[in-house]
Order: C-alpha cells, then structure tokens, then sequence
C-alpha cells in the first residue's frame, strides 16, 4: 500500500451493514445515497471522516450487500480501520470480489477476463478491447451460439420423442442450422490471432551483425537504459525484453545477441536464443550499419528476415543526406540515427502501420484467450463432423452436453453445477390436451415454477411438464437472467408462468 489522497475499502457479504456497527456508526445508512460518517475505533476514538455506500444485494457488483468507505488514503488510517474489521470480516483474496460476482450470476466468465484485462491493459487498444469484453458483448455472442444450439438439440429431442407430431422436415431445418453455426464458428477462429495478439503484445524482435546498434535501438525503443551498449562486439548475449506503447499499441521489443560465427560456447548460446526469437516474432527489425551501405550484402540481409514481416534499418546513420530511407537492391531500408533523432519517427510509424493491420479494429469481437479458443475448437470440431445422413438419434449426440453443446458450456462458465437447464421448444396437441415440450433437461433437475400472484413451488420435471400441459399456456417469451434461462409462459387465465 501507498500514500493516497483518498482511499476506497468494500466491504462484501451478507453482514457487511455490521461494519457500520464495528466502526460506531450509529446513524442509519440509507442505499445508495452518499453519506458522510466518523468512523470511529472499539475506545470511541475517530479515526476518520469517510464518505460511505451502501449497496444492498444483489443490485451490487458482487451481487451480496457491499457497503464502500470512502477514506483518506493516509498508511495510518488504513491500517487503523483494517484492524476494526478483521476482527469481523477478512481480507478479501486476489480477485474475490469478481469471482463473487459470478458465482451469483452477475458476470459470465468472459466479462471477469474481460475486467482482469481492463486492470491490466497498458495501451489505448487493450483498453477498448477490454472494455468491450467486460461490457458482455463477447459474452453474449456465445451465449447467442449456445442458445442455438440448445435450440436445434431441442427440436431433435421433439423430434425423436414425437416422429408422429412433428414434421420429418424439422431434420432438414437442424442440418441446415447447424451447418450455419458451423461457419460462424470457424469464421470465429479464423481471426488470425489479432485478439491474443493485442491482449499480450505484438513481438518484435531486433537482429543482426553484432555492434550494428541493435541495444542502443532497443533502449531508445523502451525509453530506457536496459541493455549494455558498448563498442565491444558480443556485448548482449541474452534475450531481453521490453513492454512498449507505439502509437496506442502493444508491443513485446526483444533486444538479442549479434548474428556471427563464435567459438564462445555462451555466445553462441545466445545466438541459438537470437534465432529462435527472430523465428516466433511477429515483426523484425533487421539491423546493417549505414557505414557499410556500400558493400551491403543485400541477400545475406535478406536471408535473416525475407518472410513479409521483416522491416530493414540502417542503423548509426548520423551523416545519412539521402533522408530517411534509401532503396537498396529493391529493398526498402530506413535510415535510423538514435543519436541525431533521424529516421526514429519513420520506424515507430513503420511499426504502427504493421500493427493497425495485425490488431483488431474497434467493434471487432474476436478471440481474446487461448482458452475460448480451445473450447470454441472443440465445438466446431464435433458440429464440422455432423451429415445429412445422420439419424436424428447420433445427431442428437454430437450436441448434446457431452459433446458440442459442452464445449460452448465452458467460454462463459455457463451451465455450472445446480443450474436448471431447460428450453421449451414448443407445443403440440398430445392425446386431446394441449401440451409443452422441453428439450435439453438436466437429468432429475427440480425446477422451480413461480406464479406471479405469489405462489411458488418446486418439482421434478416429470411433473412440470404436466403443470405446463394443465397451464394451458399460450404464449413463451424466454429470458436470460444471469447464467440462468428463464422461461414466461402466459396462460388462459391470464396469469403468468416464470419457470
């Protein structure tokens, strides 16, 4: 903890009014209002005058009762009130307070990453991408895909369990969905990696001819003296790395040793490192010395970076009176001088124009984690093998919870342990009674039926399926309410069904 002119303590949890009690506070604190209060010690001491929130569950983050102190941020009045609470309340864990938050169904697994970057982002476009995330919309782009399929496994369980009531066409309608949600899946993987990309940094690294100006240029880049600059040849030789905004955009530059034939067994260690780094980045920058433009071996230049993510310099160009460029055997070469500021400007712009191309532009809903992206795989591994010529019976499998379905389940923690999982796909006249069909159940699941006059009761399925049928339900509005579906079923006696 630091010094701070104000400091902010939450307090979560189903007892969190009691640290109103600990901390003397007798007046009462109402919701949501704004309310200045002497927080004071067991002896009746003050410690503090703080403003204070009450924010009663769930309309609260954590979804529990949060009551926020808003206090100087001096080290004395922080420990001092830290001292009062625990012995209540404990410190909260890393990330408890999120972790609460979806546990109670407030945000999905994608909107905690998402805020988990926001914390963390360094640049303008890790900021936008983050927030965009954390707002839900990567959420419920999945959630859109999985109440999809849910559907279409619904309408085959329909159709498997009543052939006689529904149409065979209903089979070529779930080929064609799924072929649709297949597409969108792969067209979703098929992002070439920009999200990650942007989430963790472009990798740039700098290589070439030891003593070519590759650390002064790597310092200069990191705005910092972190690599030895010397006129000794072999001087950098391990890999070092620096985190850097270029023009709002994340970049890894990674400093390495000089590309030689070297007898030194460390030496050529770090040259094996160079070659590896140069092999994984995402963009290099090749290094010769303008000093021997002249004699420029252009194709052992070209060797080390001829793959359509190379930038040529020439690097240590103080006297340079051609500009900032210079072509050099149909090769494009900027003419960089850290220590006359020459040609710096033209490389950074160089390196923005490769990352505006490699990023995702502002809307764009991609992969951010490798995690959606082996889940997202998965599924659209079991739907791609899905034909025409399959029975509704092995179709129905492929989606099911153990297959595709399961793996869309995991991207936003949805369907987790006690959920009631049901979808009501639709109604048929059964043996002169009108009844509701609910495909995709959790086997043994109770599920709750509230009337909205107040009544409430729970049941096994067997039995609500038959409460719909007695309902006589005519209309079905579906809503999502956390990570739970949740189904308005309006009836002839103009009363309301929330299952």
């Amino acid at each position: 903890m630091g010094k701070s002119g104000v400091a902010v303590i939450r307090i979560s949890g189903c007892d969190a009014l009691e640290s109103m009690r600990l901390l003397g506070v007798k007046e009462q604190v109402c919701p949501r209002v704004a309310t200045c209060r002497i927080l004071y010690n067991k002896k009746r001491q003050p410690i503090d005058q703080a403003v204070v929130l009450y924010f009663p569950g769930p309309g609260s983050f954590t979804g529990e009762d949060v009551v926020e102190l808003q206090i100087h941020g001096s080290l004395a009045v922080i420990r001092l009130l830290f001292a009062e609470l625990q012995t209540v309340f404990r410190i909260a864990d890393p990330g408890e307070f999120s972790l609460r938050a979806f546990l109670n169904g407030k945000i999905d697994l994608t909107r905690a990453e998402g805020l988990a970057d926001l914390i963390n982002s360094e640049t303008e476009a890790q900021l936008r991408q983050a927030f965009a995330q954390s707002s839900g919309c990567l959420g419920r782009l999945y959630e859109e895909w999985r109440g999809n399929l849910i559907d279409i496994l619904s309408d085959l369980e329909a159709y498997i369990d009543f052939p006689e009531d529904v149409s065979s066409q209903i089979l070529n309608s779930v080929c064609a969905r799924v072929e649709e949600l297949r597409n969108s899946l792969e067209k979703h993987l098929d992002d070439g990696h920009r999200g990650e990309r942007l989430r963790y940094g472009m990798r740039v690294a700098i290589i070439g001819k030891p003593n070519v100006g590759k650390s002064t240029l790597f310092n200069h880049l990191a705005r910092r003296d972190m690599a030895i600059v010397s006129e000794y040849p072999g001087t950098t030789r391990d890999v070092l790395e620096a985190h850097v905004d270029i023009g709002g955009y994340p970049f890894i530059v990674v400093d390495t040793a000089g590309m030689r034939e070297s007898t030194d067994f460390i030496e050529r260690e770090g040259i094996m490192r160079a070659k590896s780094e140069a092999e994984i980045a995402d963009i290099k920058i090749v290094l010769s010395s303008y000093g021997e433009a002249d004699n420029l071996d252009v194709n052992e230049a070209i060797e080390q970076g001829d793959d359509g993510k190379t930038i040529y310099v020439l690097s240590k160009a103080d006297n340079a009176q051609e500009g900032e460029t210079r072509t050099i055997g149909e090769r494009l070469f900027h003419l960089v001088s850290v220590h006359a500021n020459l040609g710096v400007n033209s490389l950074l712009s160089a390196l923005k124009e490769r990352a505006v191309s490699s990023f995702p532009k502002s809307g764009d809903l991609l992969i951010t984690s490798q995690r959606h992206r082996g889940h997202l795989q998965s599924a659209a591994t079991v739907i791609s093998e899905i034909t025409n010529e399959m029975p509704a019976e092995i179709i129905a499998e492929y989606l099911s919870p153990r297959a595709g379905l399961g793996s869309l389940n995991p991207p936003t923690g949805g369907w987790r342990a006690g959920r009631t999982i049901v979808r009501v796909s639709g109604y048929w006249q059964l043996g002169g009674m009108r009844a509701l069909y609910a495909g995709a159940i959790t086997i043994g699941a109770l599920v709750h039926i509230k009337i909205v006059d107040g009544k409430s009761s729970q049941m096994p399925y067997a039995a609500f399926a038959i409460m719909l049928a007695l309902a006589g339900a005519t209309s079905i509005r579906s809503e999502l309410r956390g990570s739970e579906m949740c189904f308005i079923l309006a009836c002839n006696e103009k009363k309301s069904l929330s299952v």
